[in-house]
Formats: structure tokens, sequence, C-alpha cells
């Protein structure tokens, strides 16, 4: 099989994109209006344990199914 010119192994790709990133190490304190698309510098922390005990009801999670039919498999979507 011949490999595509165009295309890259994966360790490559991802050495890339690892060599591509930088970071920055500070912070700022800005208003909610104008966090978006932004990364929180620190953990938020709640006041209150809501609910007080375990309900899987609010416990926030969900899956994709990327709109499979129910005869298909279910592979990982991203």
């Amino acid at each position: 099989m011949k490999r595509n010119p165009k295309l890259m192994l994966a360790k490559i790709a991802q050495k890339k994109m690892k060599e591509s990133i930088s970071f920055i190490n500070k912070s700022e304190k800005i208003s909610i209006e104008h966090c978006q698309n932004r990364i929180i510098a620190e953990n938020i922390y709640s006041k209150y344990n809501i609910p007080f005990q375990d309900n899987s009801a609010v416990d926030g999670y969900a899956i994709n199914f990327c709109q499979k039919k129910k005869s298909q498999n279910f592979h990982s979507c991203w």
C-alpha cells in the first residue's frame, strides 16, 4: 500500500503540534462579558454542595452517539 505523500505519521504530527504550542504564564482579571474563548486560570468551587447527596439527574454528563442508526455499532466519534 502506497503512503500518501501529503500525509504525515501521527507521531510526527503530534510532535509538530506540541512544538507549536506556547504557554502564557500570566493571568488577568476581566469581566464575565469578556471571558468568551478564554481559559480559566484557577478552579472555581461552589460555597454550597447542591445536591446534598448523590443524584444522577444533576451529574452533568452526556453521550454523543453522532446520530448513528440503532442497527450500527457504537464507535467513538471523537
